[in-house]
């Protein structure tokens, strides 16, 4: 199930040097939250791993998949009503089958949210 322009829409995007930037917007109202708590909303782990796929698509411009994922912790929990806008910094390297090695942090200016590494697969 694709996330982007439904639980999140990307706002910005810039590149400094090898690091793409991409400033994103949850979407507080969608009916992911009204299971995963209703009283207190928070962003599943699994949705912050699918925009960070999406994102990678996003910047590559290929439909990819997560081959495999080596580093994935989450250090905050993500709740839309107090950040709804965050960044996602990815640091994007090329392999010769097809595939990139992803370095990926959930960020805000403030606060390290997840850190991600593993290598996602074009489609």
């Amino acid at each position: 199930m694709k996330l982007l322009d439904t639980y999140f829409t990307i706002k910005n995007h810039n590149r400094i040097e090898d690091t793409d930037v991409i400033d994103v917007e949850l979407n507080p109202e969608h009916p992911v939250y009204k299971g995963h708590f209703p009283d207190m909303p928070v962003a599943p782990g699994v949705c912050n791993i699918q925009m960070i796929r999406e994102c990678v698509a996003w910047v590559a411009q290929k439909e990819m998949l997560i081959e495999n994922i080596s580093v994935c912790r989450f250090s905050s929990l993500v709740t839309p009503s107090e950040t709804p806008l965050m960044s996602i910094k990815l640091k994007m390297s090329a392999t010769e089958q097809n595939s990139f090695n992803v370095v990926a942090e959930l960020m805000t200016t403030e606060k390290s949210y997840m850190s991600f590494k593993g290598e996602l697969k074009e489609v």
